[in-house]
């Protein structure tokens, strides 16, 4: 027999010896070492010899049936013993006390084997990638997994109003923290060692059991602090905030009827639309039964209506259709209002949508998708609902018009000086060189289509007046710059004909935004007559 496998046959011999927890315990140490980038030449010959033992035991066993749940444990609590194939016990296990030193004693004999040498020279490399990307990657596919519930009710911003139903992405870090630390640090440790070390394995069995188990102890710590305001204010620093907290009800509200909710959309189309809702359908029926019989809270309903439509105002709809008034006094006094809050804060994050875009250079084009948003929804929710006659959601909307109008005004009101910069040549001698500045160009390009949208939009914004005086000075500001560029490409003047010749191309783009495209194909027209000019003189 070849060194290698004389020692891999010694290493299974001394692990079949052991008892099942023991062996267990040893695979467990060697794995996490790795993990760790501990790479000792003993680690790798355990985990080799290991894999090997266990690969004939899982070809010839038979299906066991799937286990009963096991009594929730509280944290810090003995875990329960299993063998090698099974999930490895935690290492704070009492009762292994002899184990350590066997295998401190075995890892001694071991590195003055000379066949080892060239064995572990071949696996240790492999050991340590494999055992630090699997295990990395098993626990993002487990908290992955653990959240996918909640996926129809998260969002990108946090609101400036907490709607139920909603739950802000970032909140879920500090949460999950909370949770594998404070809540159920035990199972997430039997969770990460049930990790079958293949990238392709699925995690949502191992998370869904988790989340099951998880649930009940996330219920048992929110009953704790419900009456005592001092560990509520802890409990919420814990997970990120009071916000955060408010969140974290609504996470465990999800979990706890995680198969309503699976069941409900699975009966609706993959995209909701108008006609699902204000006509009789399985979709309207199913939204009764939700809340009739599932006992499924109205705003969680109405945001996951929201996850499969781009059209914000369907649970308007909803509730006009299930109340069977368009009386928005009625739907207010109703169990249904809470519809009609969803599709408002549906408008809010709108509005954290654009302020958040506008700040970010690069993807402030966003924020013309979110203002189109937001003006339809408005529109729609004026011709489907008057809500001038509630005060509470008139009070909302107006809010949101304000935000929106101020941050559309802030834009815009700079718009003339921006086209005047963004388009001035100067000599080669003058300050800025006779350079075309691309980036001015930009921020000039952006908010000139800033007004042109919320020209459109006026009838959602409080900026009419701004918006009527500002493209007045545009219109001017672009014609006389305009033919002050078409001059100095015609004259002799000591101006780098590449810039002017760039500029005009940005004077025919904006042109085309603020007066359209026949105005713009003019003004190109008679820039390339001019470019054209010299070469005939000089081809006669």
């Amino acid at each position: 027999m070849p060194p290698e496998g004389l020692v891999s046959e010694k290493v299974k011999a001394y692990l079949a010896s052991l008892s099942p927890q023991a062996r267990a315990m040893l695979v467990r140490t060697a794995r996490s070492s790795v993990d760790r980038g501990e790479n000792s030449i003993q680690n790798s010959v355990i985990l080799a010899a290991a894999d090997q033992e266990a690969q004939p035991q899982a070809a010839t066993a038979q299906p066991r049936p799937q286990p009963q749940e096991a009594p929730v444990s509280p944290p810090g609590a003995t875990a329960p013993q299993a063998p090698v194939s099974a999930t490895p016990a935690p290492a704070s296990v009492p009762g292994f006390g002899a184990a350590p030193g066997r295998a401190a004693a075995l890892a001694a004999s071991l590195s003055t084997d000379p066949g080892l040498r060239p064995f572990a020279t071949k696996t240790q490399a492999e050991q340590r990638d494999a055992g630090r990307q699997s295990r990395a990657s098993w626990a993002q596919r487990i908290e992955a997994a653990f959240f996918a519930p909640l996926r129809p009710f998260v969002i990108g911003n946090e609101l400036s109003l907490k709607q139920q139903g909603r739950i802000y992405e970032r909140h879920l870090g500090a949460i999950w923290t909370w949770i594998i630390r404070d809540v159920a640090p035990i199972d997430y440790e039997q969770a990460l060692g049930a990790d079958p070390y293949d990238v392709d394995a699925d995690a949502a069995p191992i998370a869904r059991k988790l989340r099951r188990d998880v649930a009940s102890r996330m219920l048992e710590h929110l009953r704790l602090v419900e009456d005592d305001q001092k560990a509520r204010q802890k409990l919420a620093a814990q997970v990120g905030g009071e916000a955060a907290f408010r969140d974290l009800r609504d996470v465990l509200y999800v979990f706890q009827r995680e198969s309503a909710f699976a069941s409900l959309l699975g009966q609706w189309p993959a995209t909701l639309t108008a006609y699902d809702v204000t006509d009789q359908s399985r979709v309207v029926d199913s939204i009764g039964v939700a809340l009739d019989e599932l006992r499924l809270a109205v705003p969680f309903v109405g945001v996951a209506m929201l996850s499969r439509t781009a059209n914000a105002i369907l649970p308007v709809l909803a509730a006009v259709k299930l109340a069977g008034s368009s009386d928005p006094r009625v739907i207010a006094g109703s169990r249904y209002a809470g519809f009609v809050e969803v599709t408002l804060s549906e408008i809010e994050r709108d509005v954290a949508d654009a302020e958040t875009g506008v700040r970010d250079r690069l993807g402030r084009g966003k924020l013309f998708g979110d203002l189109r948003a937001y003006h339809e929804t408005m529109r729609n929710l004026r011709f489907a609902l008057d809500i001038d006659s509630v005060p509470h959601w008139l009070k909302r909307a107006g809010a949101s018009r304000t935000r929106i109008s101020e941050l559309v005004a802030r834009e815009i009101e700079q718009a003339p000086g921006l086209v005047r910069r963004a388009l001035r040549v100067e000599s080669l001698a003058g300050e800025y060189g006779a350079r075309f500045d691309t980036a001015a160009f930009e921020d000039a390009e952006f908010a000139v289509r800033l007004l042109v949208e919320a020209r459109i939009a006026a009838d959602s914004l409080a900026v009419n007046d701004l918006v009527s005086r500002t493209r007045k000075q545009v219109e001017q500001t672009l014609e006389v710059v305009t033919n002050k560029l078409m001059a100095d490409l015609k004259g002799n003047q000591v101006i780098d004909r590449q810039s002017l010749l760039d500029a005009l191309d940005g004077a025919v783009k904006l042109s085309a935004l603020v007066f359209g495209d026949d105005y713009a194909s003019i003004v190109r027209k008679g820039r390339d007559n001019i470019v054209a000019r010299p070469s005939t003189r000089q081809t006669g």
